[in-house]
């Protein structure tokens, strides 16, 4: 989970601990692991699987450097929001909903959620409506499994769904669809980081990337336009 924010509202400096963002953790200077209830926000090592939040991360680098060139930091920011805890049997994100309340306390604009799962809890419902109150955007990823079942939180009706369509605007082969899509973006043979990779990158294909590619220029536009409600940007 990512949590994207402007800083043309003249912030300087690295928005980190309670005393500047008020979200009630301190030394996040790089994000913040609510499973674990520390700052390292690193996977452990080799867990190849847990990687996937640096791809994700690279993808919207990439699209604010297209924009701002090296001055991109100047503008966005991203903060990692670590959701399973370094003994984890499985990619399961237990603590997924504390992960989206702490990127709303930090005073996210927008937060990416590539991950899904089958139903919405109780708390996933209070957690989505705490962020559409603070005006803050939720962009979720649908599924890689070729299927119009809900996944959640992309089909809640506060979240924009992604979905991805190849090179020739064709649906991706796995791509999941139904009413509750939003948008689709380029989803396949999507280049990005990969600490696993000797070379240091990697192509991949993933509705993960086609809602980091929709995060990235979600984020671009609310920065150019502060005042839009999550509901206009969803429009």
């Amino acid at each position: 989970m990512g949590r994207l924010r402007g800083t043309r509202r003249q912030e300087q400096g690295v928005v980190s601990s309670v005393r500047r963002d008020g979200n009630g953790v301190i030394d996040d200077r790089s994000g913040w692991d609510v499973a674990d209830g520390d700052p390292d926000v690193e996977p452990p090592v080799g867990e190849r699987t847990l990687y996937h939040g640096t791809h994700i991360a690279s993808i919207v680098t990439t699209i604010a450097r297209m924009r701002y060139g090296e001055r991109a930091t100047e503008y966005l920011r991203i903060l990692s929001v670590k959701s399973i805890s370094d003994g984890a049997s499985s990619t399961y994100l237990h603590a997924a909903w504390e992960g989206l309340d702490y990127a709303v306390n930090s005073g996210a604009d927008s937060v990416l959620t590539a991950w899904n799962m089958h139903a919405m809890p109780t708390a996933a419902r209070a957690a989505l409506a705490r962020a559409e109150a603070e005006g803050v955007l939720v962009i979720g990823s649908t599924s890689n499994f070729n299927d119009q079942r809900p996944y959640y939180p992309a089909a809640a009706d506060t979240v924009l769904a992604v979905s991805a369509v190849e090179g020739n605007n064709a649906k991706a082969r796995t791509a999941a669809f139904g009413q509750y899509v939003d948008v689709a973006a380029p989803g396949v043979t999507i280049p990005g980081a990969d600490v696993a990779n000797p070379e240091g990158w990697n192509v991949e294909d993933s509705m993960s990337f086609s809602t980091a590619l929709v995060g990235a220029v979600a984020a671009l536009v609310k920065l150019d336009h502060p005042d839009l409600a999550p509901a206009r940007l969803r429009a």
